[in-house]
């Protein structure tokens, strides 16, 4: 990327059977600007997978994760405001889930930016998530869970069966 990796500031690195590393960076761009992002190390270079910008202005949070294939799973915050889940190779990213739906966030406790997404070899990703009802979170927690994209909405379909609307919880 332009200028050069000054920092690592969050989440640990992934690694993938080709060597290629996963990391969330800071990387200078000009003598008093910095872009966070999250970057792919590979035999060639770094490659910025998604960086701070118009798209991710609110940043991201937590490690990602790299699969065999270099796709980069990655949890970011959207100049909406939004929350999401993506998945990445620096040319394409793809949103597999964010807080316009069913999520009011996407985090290992299910109140902080902890809990990393992980992705698997066919690119399906999983990642811990907090349902809401509405626009209001359910505070017993009884709807935090681990999903998997592209089966997270068969998962919650699975969940509203098993507990009922939780609409009618309240």
């Amino acid at each position: 990327p332009e200028g050069s990796i000054t920092g690592l500031p969050g989440g640990g690195p992934s690694i993938n059977a080709s060597g290629e590393v996963a990391f969330y960076g800071q990387t200078t761009i000009g003598p008093e600007y910095f872009h966070l992002g999250i970057y792919k190390a590979t035999a060639t270079g770094i490659m910025p997978i998604a960086v701070t910008g118009e798209l991710f202005s609110g940043g991201f949070t937590g490690a990602p994760s790299i699969n065999d294939q270099g796709v980069v799973a990655f949890k970011g915050g959207l100049a909406s405001g939004m929350l999401g889940v993506f998945k990445g190779t620096g040319d394409v990213t793809v949103c597999v889930a964010d807080t316009s739906g069913p999520f009011l966030n996407f985090s290992g406790d299910g109140t902080s930016g902890t809990g990393t997404p992980s992705i698997n070899n066919l690119g399906t990703v999983a990642f811990f998530g907090l349902l809401k009802k509405g626009n209001v979170a359910v505070s017993t927690g009884d709807f935090h869970g681990l999903f998997s994209h592209p089966n997270h909405a068969a998962i919650l379909e699975s969940m509203m069966l098993a507990i009922g609307d939780p609409d009618d919880l309240f």
